[in-house]
């Protein structure tokens, strides 16, 4: 919980259900609501703060852009649970949602600044995505995604690229990143972790050896290995 009182800003709290409008529309009526929840009807945040349902992160994102434009920093991330058994919830003044967003609209003249850190170190491991679609990677340099995953960690993930299965727990210390440049220029990593081995078995439709992750990814882009532990994090999280 954060708890924050401030005569010099304006808060406002909007919340929207993703089950049966879509997660774009979601975005767009909570950050609305938020909005007006501020009394500030007609204007634009100068920074909201989000939190949105496992698999719609992007989607969310483009709904509350339709409303503020691409501008106005965002924070936030994702509800979650303990083991990923989609105990997660959000809510939003007197609404509780098991698939939606809740967000936060905030005014204010005071100067805002913010930063990212991911909290790993880059690795010289790096490829390109040469095929992929959502948030599944089939193939890094056209070869088996998994099967590059597991070189380059050493051999991390080789139970699972055998049988399919969940990884999250084991490549929590080893997530990839996408290399984004800025309007400047500048090379920024957006982490987007491991989930799932996916082989070919007759009940899933995916093709071998193929990575599911928290992010979605398409071909061309550059992806690179990251690496980290806990007392890279802790300082990390201590020095920002």
């Amino acid at each position: 919980l954060m708890g924050i009182y401030s005569e010099y800003i304006d808060f406002g709290v909007g919340g929207a259900d993703v089950t049966g409008i879509g997660p774009e529309e979601a975005g767009k009526e909570a950050i609305q609501l938020a909005i007006k929840n501020a009394g500030r009807d007609g204007e634009i945040p100068d920074m909201v703060l989000m939190t949105g349902s496992v698999g719609n992160e992007e989607k969310i994102l483009s709904g509350i852009e339709k409303v503020i434009g691409k501008e106005v920093p965002i924070i936030g991330g994702s509800a979650g649970d303990n083991d990923l058994s989609e105990k997660w919830q959000q809510f939003a003044n007197k609404n509780i949602y098991k698939n939606g967003v809740a967000l936060t609209a905030i005014f204010t003249d005071l100067t805002i600044s913010w930063a990212f850190e991911a909290g790993y170190h880059k690795t010289i491991r790096e490829g390109i995505i040469t095929k992929a679609s959502g948030r599944i990677i089939y193939e890094i340099d056209s070869r088996p995604a998994a099967e590059v995953y597991n070189e380059w960690t050493n051999g991390l993930i080789q139970e699972e690229l055998e049988k399919g299965g969940p990884v999250l727990v084991k490549t929590t210390f080893y997530p990839l990143a996408k290399l984004i440049s800025t309007k400047g220029g500048e090379i920024r990593y957006l982490s987007i972790h491991p989930l799932e081995v996916n082989i070919n078995l007759k009940e899933v439709n995916f093709p071998s050896k193929s990575l599911t992750v928290f992010a979605n990814v398409k071909a061309g882009e550059r992806i690179i290995l990251m690496q980290g532990d806990w007392e890279l994090l802790l300082n990390r999280c201590h020095t920002t």
